[in-house]
């Protein structure tokens, strides 16, 4: 079995109410907003869904990401963004998104579009291919103090990865 390394592509969007992430760490001050990501390969152990934290997959493995924002502070944050964007070699798996996020990119468009992005097939809209999704976007309308707040979703590693040779130096 040929293992992968993964890596996701989590960010926090600088829409604070006191002002971003950035700011603060140019004025030496923590931000307001404690941003962490996990990942757990999903396996079932005797028909129970399983969370296994992991770096290392194989094909068809499915992962959990589970992103945290923690308000730090003692005063409510309004209109945080948060993007995810799926890692290459992976699709989203359907209905894994919780929240459901505001919006979303797709393979066949470099810009945001509501979510969900719907395409029209003769005339009838429909959903796109969950596979179509590249990343997700969402709002958080308000973190009280000390809170946090929690969005999950699963991909799948669908293809493999070209394996670099260890003597190009990139390891």
């Amino acid at each position: 079995m040929t293992l992968f390394k993964i890596f996701s592509h989590c960010t926090l969007g600088a829409a604070l109410a006191l002002g971003g992430a950035a700011a603060y760490a140019a004025a030496g001050k923590a931000p307001d907003i404690q941003a962490s990501t996990q990942t757990h390969k999903i396996v079932r152990i005797d028909g129970k869904e399983s969370f296994i934290p992991t770096r290392v997959l194989a094909l068809d493995d499915i992962v959990q990401y589970t992103m945290d924002y923690n308000n730090t502070t003692a005063k409510k944050l309004h209109n945080i963004q948060a993007t995810f964007k799926i890692p290459q070699y992976m699709n989203y798996v359907g209905n894994s998104l919780q929240p459901t996020p505001t919006h979303a990119k797709t393979a066949d468009s470099k810009e945001w579009k509501r979510y969900p992005v719907l395409e029209y097939v003769k005339g009838i809209p429909q959903e796109v291919s969950p596979s179509n999704y590249q990343a997700f976007s969402w709002v958080i309308p308000t973190i009280e103090p000390k809170q946090t707040v929690r969005i999950t979703l699963r991909s799948k590693l669908v293809d493999r990865p070209t394996p670099v040779p260890y003597s190009w130096g990139f390891f």
